[in-house]
């Protein structure tokens, strides 16, 4: 229950400075259903400022796929998938299932349908994928921030197989 009112102060006071705030609040929206497995819905809208506070997970992950033992250049391997055009990367098509990686002109397009996951396709904008991926040594929070800006309207993540059926968008 503390920890329910601290939330609410919390999130209280940034209503507060956002109403005070000249600029226009952008939002950073979810909408998933059948997230749980069993027909639950999960419905979330929060200033896009919020992801600040994410800031030290995201440089761990990065941090991690940076130095993990696989050895990729992560920034190599975007600039070469970003300079290639529309391609497409991967398609597996087994016995197991089926997967495929590709890129049309503005979007990252994954597709996989198996035992685990039935007819699932996410959908990632390219200039996301450039702000995360570009200097992977380098988060830059304001650049990042300036292209989710810039792409008010537009779904950042669209989600839509039998398990799962939803998207991740910008609004002001």
């Amino acid at each position: 229950m503390k920890r329910m009112m601290v939330l609410l102060a919390m999130l209280s006071l940034a209503g507060v400075a956002m109403a005070q705030s000249k600029e226009p609040t952008y939002m950073i929206n979810v909408d998933m259903q059948n997230f749980t497995g069993e027909q639950g819905n999960l419905k979330m809208s929060v200033p896009l400022t919020f992801l600040e506070g994410f800031r030290p997970q995201m440089e761990e992950v990065m941090a991690e796929v940076r130095n993990g033992d696989h050895g990729v250049d992560i920034a190599a391997l975007w600039e070469a998938v970003r300079d290639s055009g529309p391609t497409e990367f991967v398609q597996v098509d087994g016995p197991d299932g089926k997967v495929s990686v590709k890129t049309d002109e503005n979007f990252l397009l994954v597709s996989v349908d198996n035992q685990d996951v039935h007819d699932m396709k996410v959908k990632v904008p390219l200039a996301l994928c450039e702000a995360l991926l570009s200097d992977a040594k380098n988060i830059d929070y304001p650049k990042i921030m300036e292209i989710l800006k810039g792409m008010v309207g537009q779904d950042l993540v669209t989600i839509d197989s039998e398990e799962i059926v939803g998207r991740v968008w910008i609004s002001k």
